[in-house]
């Protein structure tokens, strides 16, 4: 949606979220077919003096599970959600803006795509480093997620600044 609320040019990671699996690392500039046109002009464009095709089987990659987009998002905000109401209600400071404490909820309501939500990444304060150790380990072994230094994986994915 940033084109819809003025962004000239949007620079896409398409390595996590629209990818999905993690499993290539690409990236992709969406703008004004002119802009586009600019970048790609065969004797002065930055796209043709600096080599950024993506090869095929990554591209192939990409483009199989970009069917799925639309399914994984809505669940990484509902999944987001649901995990950040959980955590507040347990008494934790949590930071995601689909609650209505965030500083910015309103705004954030206004701008996003409401069928997919608030986005899928929310943090937390356990308090100290121990108990987000201790909170890691529960987590991991009710199967809530895993320990890792990743985003927009289809997997939830959890980590401290301190394992980071």
């Amino acid at each position: 949606s940033p084109l819809r609320h003025g962004a000239d040019v949007v620079v896409h990671s398409l390595t996590k979220f629209i990818n999905g699996t993690s499993d290539c690392v690409a990236g992709c500039v969406v703008s004004s077919r002119e802009f586009i046109g600019q970048l790609n002009d065969i004797n002065s464009g930055p796209s043709m003096l600096l080599g950024p095709v993506l090869d095929s089987t990554r591209a192939a990659s990409i483009l199989k599970n970009l069917h799925s987009l639309h399914i994984r998002l809505r669940q990484h905000g509902g999944n987001a959600l649901h995990l950040a109401n959980r955590l507040a209600a347990l008494g934790y400071t949590v930071h995601y803006p689909g609650l209505g404490t965030h500083p910015q909820h309103e705004l954030l309501t206004r701008l996003m795509n409401p069928g997919y939500g608030w986005g899928g990444m929310m943090t937390f304060d356990a308090g100290n480093h121990a108990a987000a150790n201790r909170l890691m380990t529960l987590m991991q072994r009710e199967k809530v997620g895993y320990l890792a230094v990743s985003l927009g994986y289809f997997k939830t994915l959890f980590t401290t600044p301190g394992h980071s």
